[in-house]
């Protein structure tokens, strides 16, 4: 049987399974160039920042906007899959609050600085156990060349030994030897 309908969509981007040097690479990148990103920020995405100039050009159009009124104001296309909820409805700074923090409450674990510190975390815990691992090495590798040493001792003083006995046997055939030459010589 052939296969006619794949379900394959072709318009959603694929996700890229990244491996953890590449996520280490890439979050040590991070870190080191953190200033210079931060100087970057308002560059690549001025939506992003808040800072007072950008809140004095809000007052500007505002102003701009009271001042002329034949002026249309722009309708703001509401994101999707969110509830777009009409702005002039609800000046309530309260109910805006609590949905602040209902959104807060909802714990993603992509943001950033979570992620960072976790990683730090891990590259904490793991060099702590590098070292523990280490100095038990170190430990095994000293007790292991202190027994070597000990066996090298005992094994010098068996040498030491049999070298002492070679050379005693030795002098008593020597001895024995000159004693017989001389019984020789006299008879």
């Amino acid at each position: 049987m052939e296969q006619t309908h794949k379900n394959i969509r072709k318009d959603k981007p694929s996700r890229t399974k990244w491996s953890e040097s590449a996520i280490k690479a890439l979050l040590s990148f991070l870190l080191e160039h953190k200033d210079k990103l931060e100087e970057l920020k308002p560059i690549l995405n001025p939506k992003s920042c808040i800072d007072s100039c950008e809140f004095s050009l809000r007052k500007d159009d505002d102003l701009n906007i009271q001042e002329n009124p034949q002026v249309e104001i722009p309708y703001v296309i509401p994101k999707i899959g969110r509830k777009h909820k009409n702005k002039y409805k609800n000046d309530d700074a309260n109910a805006n609050l609590e949905d602040q923090n209902r959104k807060k409450s909802k714990k993603c674990g992509n943001n950033l600085g979570d992620i960072l510190q976790n990683w730090i975390e891990q590259q904490e815990v793991r060099q702590i156990e590098l070292d523990k691992k280490r100095e038990e090495k170190e430990k095994k590798e000293q007790e292991q060349r202190l027994e070597l040493l000990h066996m090298k001792q005992q094994s010098d003083m068996i040498l030491f030994n049999i070298l002492n006995n070679l050379s005693n046997s030795l002098n008593s055939l020597n001895t024995k030897q000159n004693q017989l030459n001389q019984v020789d010589k006299t008879s």
